[in-house]
């Protein structure tokens, strides 16, 4: 247990962040830099550092070019530096492509305190990464994951003496989300027919048409439900198979003229476009265990933006839907299921989606929020500062200056 006076000299292995990224990965790092922990945030990428990264004076941004070879060696060489120097009190590695630079340390620097965190966990990913992974966290300090189904079978896929911790991949309450606008959602209907653009109930797949995330039977299922409910996709270019594909299905029940096609959009304006509509999607295929337990950051960004969604029928998201009240399950191979939940969801009235938006937004703001876990997780080893402090902080401000590509996060 730390005392709180300390202030921890953490270094962070992650993925790049550009500025083209929604946040999810980087959180640990933003977290414990605004809690006064002094971070170095190391990473193999293009560069350069965000922007954002300014508003942090406790954060400092190093990357190792992917232009060079070997960068990953020039990253390997540089921890060993800082660890030899003694001048790292906590090694946090972010993801199973980080361990693999990683999984050397416990052997070489066996009292260094390490922190292994996993979004995305899935046995065996590849055996390279995979044996890196459980070398790394069976020697870590502590294992965190994103969910607590995916955090119980790594415990025991990869023999751990404890389950891991869990911190939901989710948004900061202070994160900036724009308000429903109602010039935006004009934009999107300008797209449809006119006759549909009165009484249009905007459906949004939070990202492009994807066979893992049953698009096409979204598609389908459009065909079992009035013409008032039209869908919207994101990151679909012209010329790209995805968007042929998504045609193809759109013609062949002749929804095409209900759907909207977008290209890639920022993530601020992302949040944006979730505001402007009525309900979001949420469907995955039963491929692996890592779709089959999802937790993935569009839950409370929908939320976020006020919007309730429609979930595949797996017992996590399942749950987490009737414990809430933030959704409903329907069975994601079938598009009449899949339309059925879409009409349960469907606001009565715009008072009513009014009022179910704030509470969807509350409690995305309190419970759901990604300090609610990482709170409790991290208060365990850092000093925290009072919540009020970082709500208030500039980074907020310069997050949502910046125009950040849309999340890959499932």
């Amino acid at each position: 247990m730390i005392t709180p006076a300390t202030t921890r000299r953490v270094v962070y292995i992650g993925y790049d962040l550009e500025d083209m990224q929604a946040p999810h990965q980087a959180m640990g790092a933003i977290f414990l830099a605004m809690h006064g922990h002094q971070v170095t945030y190391l990473t193999t990428g293009h560069g350069p550092a965000p922007a954002w990264t300014v508003t942090l004076a406790t954060l400092e941004y190093v990357i190792f070019p992917r232009t060079r070879r070997r960068n990953g060696l020039s990253l390997m060489r540089h921890l060993w530096g800082l660890l030899r120097a003694g001048s790292v009190d906590c090694l946090y590695i972010q993801g199973a492509q980080q361990a693999l630079l990683c999984a050397w340390v416990p052997r070489l620097f066996p009292e260094i305190e390490i922190l292994y965190h996993t979004q995305d966990f899935k046995p065996l990913i590849t055996p390279l990464y995979s044996r890196a992974e459980r070398m790394l966290a069976r020697r870590s300090t502590q294992v965190i994951c994103n969910e607590i189904n995916r955090a119980k079978v790594m415990e025991l896929v990869h023999g751990l003496r404890v389950t891991p911790a869990v911190i939901r991949t989710a948004l900061p309450s202070a994160w900036p989300v724009p308000d429903r606008d109602p010039a935006q959602r004009e934009e999107i209907l300008a797209q449809l027919p006119a006759e549909l653009r009165t009484d249009a109930i905007l459906l949004v797949a939070g990202g492009p048409y994807m066979a893992r995330r049953r698009s096409k039977q979204l598609v389908q299922a459009l065909a079992h439900l009035d013409r008032r409910y039209c869908l919207v996709f994101t990151g679909m270019e012209l010329d790209t198979p995805r968007h042929a594909a998504c045609l193809a299905a759109a013609n062949a029940e002749s929804v095409r003229d209900r759907i909207v096609l977008l290209p890639r959009i920022g993530y601020y304006e992302l949040l944006a476009l979730y505001a402007a509509c009525e309900i979001g999607v949420l469907l995955y295929c039963d491929t692996d265990l890592a779709n089959f337990y999802q937790g993935p950051g569009r839950i409370t960004e929908y939320l976020r933006a006020g919007l309730p969604f429609v979930t595949s029928d797996y017992p996590g998201l399942e749950l987490l839907a009737l414990k809430y009240g933030v959704g409903v399950a329907a069975r994601s191979t079938d598009p009449a299921d899949i339309a059925r939940a879409i009409r349960t969801l469907a606001p009565r009235d715009d008072a009513d989606r009014q009022a179910r938006a704030e509470r969807l937004r509350l409690l995305a703001r309190t419970t759901l929020a990604y300090e609610h876990d990482a709170q409790v997780v991290f208060g365990e080893r850092f000093a925290l500062r009072p919540e009020a402090e970082q709500s208030a902080h500039p980074l907020w401000h310069a997050f949502a200056g910046r125009e950040s590509l849309e999340s890959e996060d499932g």
